[in-house]
């Protein structure tokens, strides 16, 4: 074959164990934590453009909650408790009073911010685990 190439590679079991303390830093609970702070601006958001009312409640009733976490899955939810059951009719609006979109834009407007709060927090694990 005169076409053909030969490589060498060196250092193949220190670049195995590198990427095997990667997968370590990344598992878990440091996706859940990584998921946790991405939501942060998100709820931040949603509590100061939520409509106020006479209560605050509905304000007050953002939160996040842990869905599922696994080794290489974590879920987190971010939302309105259900006290406040009524968060929807000013998000879409009613025939009685027009859509004030709280939730919605708060996950358009803060997608760039949530990705950098994630990549963050993992970055700095994976820096602290390969060294």
């Amino acid at each position: 074959m005169a076409d053909s190439m030969t490589f060498r590679m060196e250092g193949m079991d220190e670049l195995r164990r590198a990427l095997g303390r990667i997968a370590e830093a990344t598992k878990g609970v440091v996706l859940t934590e990584g998921l946790e702070a991405a939501s942060e601006p998100i709820m931040e958001y949603m509590r100061s453009h939520a409509p106020i009312g006479k209560t605050g409640l509905l304000s007050d009733s953002v939160a996040r909650e842990t869905v599922e976490q696994k080794d290489t899955v974590s879920e987190v939810h971010v939302g309105v408790l259900k006290r406040a059951f009524y968060a929807g009719f000013p998000e879409l609006g009613t025939r009685f009073q027009g859509a004030q979109p709280f939730m919605r834009p708060a996950f358009d407007s803060q997608a760039g911010a949530a990705t950098a709060a994630f990549a963050g927090h993992v970055r700095k694990r994976v820096e602290s685990a390969s060294g």
